[in-house]
């Protein structure tokens, strides 16, 4: 079949889809021509974070949709997004639909292939982890997307590599004075980063907060290493963040961070806490180690450790020092080109025998 005369649609809307859909997408372009013929729905469900990866991939959708509440709850974004994806395919015209991540967008899309009867590919995102597994409603909707087979066809993607070192944006970012991008960060300090990204901490009981007050209990038994939250994926936790008492100078909040300024900070950290899958697959490309915070206990591996909130609670003091003590390791990360050049072959193998 002739890709170019395809009418095949891309969904992505939180930072991780648009920075691992925006370089196939682009390398298609390049590559096989496939424009005019496609086009990119951003969802709304990230702001900043969302306009900062597409500011760095220059990258400019063909569709934006409003930003979500920040507040929706999960069921809620769930039928937004497949209100907004139903009418992207009806109004474009779609033939095929093109989307990753295990979140709502994804779920969504998912759904209307299966409904309408059109093929979609699901570029299934790498855990390495195992923390999609042990988050029920990113569980749930991997369930949802799996079952609609055989609408939908997946292929199972390596760990994202640093997209920084893409031959097409080389030279094209300088090195970020971090200590002025983020107010209080010390340069000689060791660096603990938190990245749990999950909105439904906060959404369901009192979770989210708990878990920031065990943070500063870890950075008030530590002076001497800064412990920096990222917001810019994450603002619920601003006003928790806020809410803390007596909160210690060294507990810093990030202001929305460039994607490139994002990779510079984790390269600079001695170990993270994430509940996401693509910043834990990042991280362990760094030889990094990863707090993998799920709500299910797991095995710990060579690369991360198992955490639920309430282990994360009563052990978090204890992960840092064996996080700040660990012997540094070299980079095993994917490269960037061939990690694109592989997966936009996929995709074109794909549209092509369909």
């Amino acid at each position: 079949m002739d890709i170019q005369s395809l009418r095949v649609l891309w969904v992505a809307g939180r930072r991780g889809e648009i920075l691992t859909l925006g370089p196939v997408f682009q390398h298609l372009e390049r590559k096989v021509g496939l424009k005019p013929a496609s086009w990119f729905l951003g969802t709304g469900e990230d702001g900043t974070a969302a306009f900062q990866a597409l500011d760095f991939l220059g990258l400019r959708p063909d569709e934006t949709a409003a930003l979500c509440h920040p507040a929706d709850q999960p069921a809620v974004r769930l039928t937004i997004l497949l209100e907004r994806v139903e009418t992207f395919m009806r109004q474009r015209k779609g033939q095929r639909l093109i989307f990753t991540g295990c979140g709502p967008a994804a779920a969504a899309a998912a759904l209307c292939c299966h409904a309408r009867g059109n093929p979609g590919l699901w570029l299934k995102p790498a855990d390495p982890a195992g923390l999609i597994g042990r988050l029920r409603w990113e569980a749930g909707l991997e369930r949802v997307i799996e079952a609609c087979a055989p609408a939908i066809e997946s292929i199972e993607l390596d760990p994202m590599p640093d997209l920084t070192k893409l031959a097409a944006l080389a030279g094209k970012f300088e090195s970020y004075d971090l200590c002025r991008e983020i107010p209080g960060l010390r340069a000689g300090a060791p660096r603990i980063v938190w990245a749990v990204l999950r909105r439904d901490w906060g959404i369901f009981g009192n979770t989210g907060s708990n878990l920031l007050r065990a943070l500063a209990g870890a950075a008030a038994q530590n002076p001497e290493i800064d412990f920096v939250i990222l917001s810019n994926l994450n603002a619920m936790v601003e006003k928790p963040f806020a809410a803390i008492k007596d909160r210690p100078a060294n507990l810093m909040i990030t202001p929305p961070l460039p994607y490139p300024a994002y990779m510079q900070l984790i390269r600079s950290s001695s170990g993270v806490v994430t509940d996401s899958a693509l910043v834990a697959g990042e991280v362990i490309g760094l030889v990094k180690p990863v707090a993998a915070l799920g709500e299910d206990q797991a095995e710990d591996s060579a690369g991360f450790e198992s955490f639920t909130p309430e282990r994360m609670m009563t052990n978090l003091a204890e992960w840092v020092d064996r996080a700040i003590s660990a012997p540094k390791k070299e980079e095993h990360q994917t490269d960037a080109e061939a990690w694109v050049d592989r997966v936009q072959g996929q995709v074109s193998d794909w549209l092509k025998n369909l």
